[in-house]
């Protein structure tokens, strides 16, 4: 089984997602060691170890490099210098990221052949490892230049409009975000309601007088109990996409600068979006009242069969077709995606903004 170490390289404050004010809107950058061969925990550790302090010290480095970056390209007004900066900024903490990747193959084979001084029977051509890393300077180049510096163009925009502008696409984004989040909820969530109707055709598939084994009911029980966790987090980020949307409509709301498509494509975002929470919330009652049902009928299963076994069989028939139906909402939340892009899109343009009216 493969063992991993992962380094996590930017720090929480700068991280684009939780500083409203980053122009750079930086993701996280992880790069994982994963050992895929000859190497026992213990020693995965102290490989960890060995490796941590040129890491830390590295990770500093780049992220006061961050820091700095941010401050020089909010101190330049000229929006064409700003996306020329930003470049320039981009790609230097790319050459820093790469650099960081390279040196940390170097420390683990490093590590390796001082390993294999210490011991006779560590190999390091027995130890097969590979060094990933989870950055895309290319897609944040896209999105930076081309996409948020670019609300800083308009020199006759007001500054406030322009601060305006840039937090309704920070808000835009994180409604963005909590919709992928809900459509991991879904994914996960229908894949336990998978297990269950797997679980239940293994114990249809048992004829008396064989007994179902107590490894089977346990784990069936397992799911049964995960399924409704994954309904109640499906609930609970329904509710936070619905908190963001009333957000994202009071700030707009307190606007006078908005332009009047700008107007009707946040009501878009705002009014998709809440469809959605509507719908997602009447499918999730729905799959609880049924899942209630289908627990019910569970417990009094489990309860009889400790006396009559085959019992247990008879359940499984009775409540199989039911349990293909518990999974009752599913995933359909495009028009609310699209929208937010296209607000998105359409943010960085000047007519985003009403007309500036000048009295004579």
């Amino acid at each position: 089984m493969a063992e991993s170490v992962t380094f996590a390289l930017i720090l929480s404050k700068n991280i684009g997602v939780n500083n409203a004010k980053s122009i750079l809107k930086m993701p996280q950058v992880e790069v994982e060691v994963t050992v895929k061969a000859g190497m026992d925990p213990y020693t995965l550790q102290e490989m960890r170890d060995a490796i941590s302090p040129s890491f830390l010290d590295r990770r500093k480095t780049l992220n006061s490099m961050i820091e700095s970056a941010e401050k020089a390209l909010f101190a330049e007004k000229v929006e064409k210098k700003r996306k020329a900066l930003a470049k320039v900024k981009l790609k230097e903490i790319d050459s820093v990221i790469t650099k960081f990747e390279a040196n940390l193959i170097k420390r683990v084979n490093d590590f390796c052949a001082d390993q294999e001084k210490k011991q006779k029977d560590f190999e390091k051509d027995q130890v097969k490892f590979a060094v990933s890393c989870v950055w895309s300077l290319g897609n944040v180049l896209k999105d930076t230049v081309g996409g948020i510096v670019a609300l800083f163009s308009g020199a006759g925009i007001p500054a406030a409009s322009l601060a305006a502008a840039k937090t309704i696409v920070d808000l835009a984004l994180d409604m963005k975000g909590l919709i992928s989040d809900l459509r991991d909820v879904y994914k996960s969530g229908a894949d336990v309601q998978s297990d269950i109707v797997s679980d239940l055709k293994k114990i249809k598939a048992i004829k008396p007088p064989a007994t179902v084994g107590k490894s089977l009911t346990n784990n069936l029980a397992k799911n049964i109990e995960l399924y409704e966790k994954k309904m109640d987090a499906a609930e609970m980020q329904a509710k936070a996409l619905a908190k963001k949307a009333d957000t994202f409509l009071k700030f707009a709301n307190k606007r006078d600068d908005l332009s009047k498509e700008a107007e009707k494509r946040i009501a878009k975002v705002v009014d998709s979006s809440i469809k959605e929470v509507q719908r997602i919330s009447t499918d999730i009652k729905k799959a609880q009242r049924s899942l209630q049902s289908f627990q019910a009928k569970h417990a009094n299963a489990e309860k009889v069969a400790k006396k009559d076994a085959a019992s247990f069989i008879s359940w499984a028939l009775e409540v199989y077709d039911m349990a293909n139906k518990i999974y009752g909402w599913y995933e359909d939340l495009g028009e609310a995606d699209k929208a937010i892009d296209m607000l998105v899109t359409y943010a960085t343009k000047d007519d985003f903004f009403a007309p500036v009216q000048i009295d004579f």
